[in-house]
């Protein structure tokens, strides 16, 4: 039987709260076997899907997929992706072995004052449709591994949390 070393860590959140952020940060600070999927990337260069709720659902189970392969290769994956539902955060846990879900928790007023892609705004203008945090849900997360208040820690504080919680040594 084989023995399973990899891990997942998730960071998922509003769009704006954080994650790929984060999970850059993580990953720099990290040595070895270590893999990063961000959900702009993925769609940009892996699944190409659109934003209905069908095939958000499609775009996750697949990143979890990914991530099972690469676990079973004892590559730790640090995935930041915003998993608006809660059945998609269950699926997660319940499908991926050693996964940790870290939930980049912001306000939608902060998440709109960082948009640097501008998104809330064509939302607003209903130029896109679908938003996460504005015309689409983002379902509160019952009970994530770790709660970093990106609205009020700074992205170091944070990462020192995260750090800290999977048992690393905090200094950067």
């Amino acid at each position: 039987m084989k023995r399973f070393e990899g891990k997942t860590i998730w960071f998922c959140g509003l769009p704006s709260s954080g994650k790929s952020t984060l999970a850059e940060m993580l990953y720099d600070s990290l040595n070895g076997n270590v893999e990063l999927l961000d959900g702009d990337v993925i769609r940009k260069n892996l699944v190409s899907l659109g934003f209905e709720k069908n095939q958000r659902m499609q775009n996750i189970e697949r990143i979890r997929w990914l991530c099972n392969l690469l676990n079973r290769h004892n590559i730790t994956v640090i995935v930041a992706a915003i998993t608006p539902y809660k059945e998609m955060r269950k699926e997660n846990k319940k499908n991926i072995l050693n996964y940790t879900e870290i939930w980049t928790k912001a306000s939608i007023e902060k998440c709109i004052e960082r948009d640097v892609k501008g998104l809330y705004k064509k939302a607003k203008l209903g130029l896109i449709s679908n938003m996460t945090g504005i015309n689409d849900p983002f379902d509160s997360l019952d009970n994530p591994n770790l709660i970093c208040n990106t609205d009020i820690e700074t992205k170091e504080e944070s990462l020192e949390k995260i750090k800290k919680y999977l048992g690393m040594n905090t200094k950067l």
